[in-house]
Parts: C-alpha cells; sequence; structure tokens
C-alpha cells in the first residue's frame, strides 16, 4: 500500500437516451430560474449550459460533471 486511499460514490445518471431536448430545454430555464447563466434557451447541451450546470452543482454540493438524478430533482425536473 501507499498510503493514498481513493473511493467512489454511485450516482444515478440519466442514461443518454433520456437526454432529450425537451428535457435539455428544461434544464436551461431551470437554471436561468435558478440565476443561473445556461446561455440561450436552445435546446442544446452547449459548454455554456454545462458550465451553468457544474457551477449549479458546486453551489448546491451535487455530485458533480454529469446530468445525474439528484441534480434534474434539485432544479425540479423529473
Amino acid at each position: 500500500m501507499t498510503g493514498t486511499s481513493s473511493y467512489a460514490d454511485w450516482v444515478e445518471i440519466l442514461c443518454e437516451s433520456k437526454v432529450t431536448i425537451e428535457r435539455i430545454r428544461a434544464i436551461q430555464m431551470a437554471l436561468k430560474q435558478k440565476g443561473y447563466n445556461p446561455g440561450p434557451i436552445d435546446n442544446v447541451l452547449d459548454r455554456q449550459t454545462k458550465t451553468a450546470l457544474l457551477q449549479f452543482q458546486k453551489d448546491d454540493n451535487l455530485p458533480q460533471g454529469n446530468l445525474n438524478l439528484e441534480t434534474l430533482k434539485a432544479l425540479g425536473i423529473s
């Protein structure tokens, strides 16, 4: 052993087939309503939307870096 330890948290994420344009739009709108800037509400999960999503996840102490169910719930999206 090297003395370093690590662990992984299991996080339930949204499968790719569930990432629809309607859901992306809902994410963008929810982020905007919560004071984040996802860029234009254009149904595209682009860099600006991902940046806003990551900041929301950090600010709310949520699992970061993906579309997980915990984040969607915090945004009010089912």
